[in-house]
Order: structure tokens, then C-alpha cells, then sequence
């Protein structure tokens, strides 16, 4: 999958109008047509689904509901929808969690989780982990 800067370059439209084309958001018909054909140049069709899933360990703690809470609150105004996932080992594989046609993941693991199992999702959905930092993971981590 082709960058967010690399689409920009491409249709010679901003970083932040591409941004906002993949978060859902209305944009002029001959700009979103730019952006489609730059897509189409770059790597072909992109299929966005606006799922965005959410990894907690459970779902009936406060802290795990907190967070549920202030995700929903910040995509309310977007077109997405929040797919809810709870596990505790992040046993989910990615076959399964391609079934539900995520645009990206956020996680909140376990303390002791398995790190190579993140990197192997994260090479696959967009993801971002909650409240872990180590500099073995690749993709972007968010302390709380």
C-alpha cells in the first residue's frame, strides 16, 4: 500500500486532503477523482472499509471501557465503524481479523503479549498499540 505522501506527490493535492479522503470526509468531486487516479497509478484499487477495530484485553474493566469511549467519541463524526475485539492473547489471526475488513487496528495488549504476533498484524493492517512501548515493535505505540 502506497503512503499518504506518495498519493500527495502523485495528485497535487495536499497531505491533509488525502488524509481526509480516507477518513470519509466530503471533498469536491474533480479532487476526489485526482486522488482516485493517483490510487490507481500508485497501486491499483484501494478498497477502505472505514472498520476500525478495537483490541482490548475485556471489555467489562473500566480502563478498557474508557478507552472504548473516547475512540467512539472521536470518530462520531467520520463515516467509520468500530468493530469491538476482545482478547487476551491476541489470538486472533490474521485470516480472521481479514474477515472483517479493517482499515486498521488499535490494540491494547496484555503486559506479557507477544510482540512478534503485533509486528506480523501490523505488517498486514495499519496498527497502533496502546499503553506498551518497546523498541521491537513496528508500528506506532500511543503511552497513555
Amino acid at each position: 500500500m502506497r503512503t499518504v505522501r506518495q498519493i500527495s506527490t502523485e495528485s497535487g493535492v495536499s497531505i491533509g486532503t488525502i488524509s481526509r479522503y480516507f477518513n470519509g470526509h466530503r471533498l469536491k468531486s474533480d479532487t476526489v477523482l485526482k486522488i482516485e487516479k493517483a490510487i490507481d497509478r500508485l497501486s491499483g484499487d484501494i478498497h477502505r472499509s472505514l472498520n476500525i477495530g478495537v483490541l482490548v484485553q475485556t471489555i467489562n474493566d473500566s480502563f478498557s471501557g474508557n478507552i472504548l469511549l473516547e475512540i467512539q467519541k472521536i470518530i462520531s463524526n467520520t463515516n467509520h465503524k468500530l468493530i469491538i475485539l476482545s482478547n487476551q492473547n491476541l489470538n486472533y489471526n490474521i485470516n480472521e481479523l481479514n474477515n472483517f475488513q479493517l482499515d486498521g487496528i488499535i490494540i491494547h495488549p496484555e503486559v506479557n503479549c507477544d510482540l512478534e504476533k503485533i509486528n506480523i498484524l501490523s505488517s498486514h493492517i495499519p496498527t497502533v498499540v496502546l499503553d506498551l512501548k518497546s523498541d521491537k515493535l513496528n508500528c506506532d505505540q500511543v503511552l497513555i
